[in-house]
């Protein structure tokens, strides 16, 4: 996965509020959704730092491939959200950076690999399944035809509720 970071300074005469405001908008946002191979755009408001924030936020635009990263880079609509963030963003103080992300901690850095994932979904499935099955099993036992006397006619039979508790159950023909 190719990704890539804006690191964002808001334009001289707008508060944080007002540049996120211009960055999260329908304007903005529409014009980056465009970027060919887009497969995630991320935005990281920043809400509060122990000191002056060095940032007003932080962008990220996500892409499958380093090629598909490099085409949406060079893009008329790369060219078209950039000119569009002019308008919040002071663009000598803005920069990009071209990452590839390396998990060390957290639940994707523990998540096997294709062969791996096939088994642990598998028993997921299984397990899905088993629970279905008791549960379902739990609700048709309170739902049984009871036992019929020699003559055909039905009988009370004591059955578990779904609580534990016993019920009357007969069952007419």
């Amino acid at each position: 996965m190719a990704k890539m970071i804006f690191v964002l300074q808001r334009r001289a005469g707008l508060t944080r509020e007002q540049a996120l405001a211009q960055w999260s908008g329908e304007q903005h946002v529409a014009i980056v959704g465009k970027l060919p191979g887009l497969t995630r755009y991320i935005q990281n408001h920043v809400d509060s730092a122990p000191a002056e924030p060095v940032c007003d936020g932080i962008g990220e635009l996500w892409f499958a491939t380093d090629d598909l990263m490099n085409e949406a880079l060079n893009s008329p609509e790369m060219t078209a959200a950039v000119q569009d963030a002019k308008r919040f963003l002071d663009m000598d103080r803005t920069g990009m950076i071209l990452v590839q992300e390396k998990i060390l901690v957290g639940l994707s850095a523990l998540t096997p690999r294709p062969a791996g994932c096939m088994r642990v979904i598998g028993r997921l499935v299984i397990t899905l399944t088993v629970i279905l099955l008791t549960r379902a099993g739990r609700q048709a036992s309170t739902s049984r035809t009871p036992p019929r006397s020699s003559s055909g006619a039905a009988r009370h039979v004591a059955l578990p509720s779904p609580r534990g508790q016993r019920t009357q159950h007969t069952d007419q023909p």
